[in-house]
């Protein structure tokens, strides 16, 4: 259960919320649209009139973690970033979603309740495997799809990034957290001034959006089988750091190019699952590319 709204422990959140959004290139308008599945959140910039895109984060993270992402697509895109319901953030899902049935849904009435027919998205991590699933469950819906980093998906999951991910159940405090986070990372020089606010700003979101919202409740992450994978016909675009750690990246980029029908996919050096932070114009650049083709 969420904290009261103006409980320490949610006006702490809201202040790391608001701290994100000030490393965004430009100033979000918050917008909120209310379905039968709930009332969901998103950070919205770009010409109203321009191709949509929904940017989905990871498990315990709002759609504010993508501020590195923006300045490449709001030339080009209606950027909504999204709070994905029943993850941390500002949305409020009428029940928890206990299936990827409900993302299904619930993508559906948000573009029926924006009057769009189809939309561009972008997935990471957890995201990334809600679209997977919307490939296979709603193809035409959606224009083109990116995958940066999914949960499982193509590979299972590490024993040692389960270890690490139990302890912040047993020991949630910011330090547990913040070294999680760290270990998913890739070794960077000291003083990589503008990584280490988007890293420490994201593990203040993780931890505090403990304090303001629990724990973070969503369906399990599975790899997909290799006809599901076979039926992704949407035209698909596969980003993984080539020193991932939940997995290996180099393997689950294989099975992408030899299932995913006409899959692009990009092995980003110097990255990890931190891969947003760590290599920000380099995944935003092939973004750009990719969606911005017809």
């Amino acid at each position: 259960m969420a904290a009261p709204p103006d409980s320490p422990r949610a006006l702490a959140f809201d202040a790391a919320h608001q701290a994100m959004i000030a490393m965004w290139p430009v100033v979000p308008e918050h917008k909120w649209v209310t379905t039968a599945s709930g009332k969901t959140h998103f950070l919205v910039a770009g010409p109203p009139g321009a191709k949509p895109v929904f940017m989905v984060p990871g498990i315990a993270t709002p759609g504010v973690a993508w501020a590195g992402q923006i300045a490449a697509l709001i030339k080009t895109h209606r950027v909504y970033t999204v709070d994905l319901p029943g993850n941390v953030g500002f949305s409020e899902p009428t029940s928890r979603p206990k299936n990827f049935d409900f993302f299904a849904t619930w993508f559906v009435e948000i573009l029926d309740a924006l009057g769009i027919e189809r939309a561009d998205y972008v997935g990471m991590s957890f995201g990334g495997h809600v679209g997977a699933r919307l490939a296979m469950a709603i193809p035409e819906r959606l224009r083109r799809l990116v995958l940066v980093a999914p949960a499982a998906t193509l590979q299972g999951l590490s024993g040692a990034f389960m270890a690490r991910a139990m302890t912040m159940l047993f020991w949630p405090t910011r330090a547990r957290h913040a070294s999680v986070l760290r270990w998913m990372a890739v070794t960077r020089d000291a003083g990589v001034e503008q990584y280490e606010r988007m890293m420490e700003g994201v593990a203040d979101l993780i931890y505090l959006g403990r304090g303001k919202y629990g724990i973070t409740v969503l369906p399990n992450v599975t790899n997909l089988g290799d006809d599901e994978l076979r039926s992704i016909k949407v035209p698909t675009l596969v980003m993984i750091g080539a020193e991932e750690k939940i997995y290996s990246g180099p393997a689950a980029l294989a099975r992408a190019k030899a299932l995913i029908p006409g899959v692009e996919t990009v092995e980003i050096p110097n990255a990890s699952h931190d891969i947003m932070f760590a290599q920000p114009a380099r995944l935003s650049a092939d973004l750009a590319r990719f969606l911005g083709a017809a």
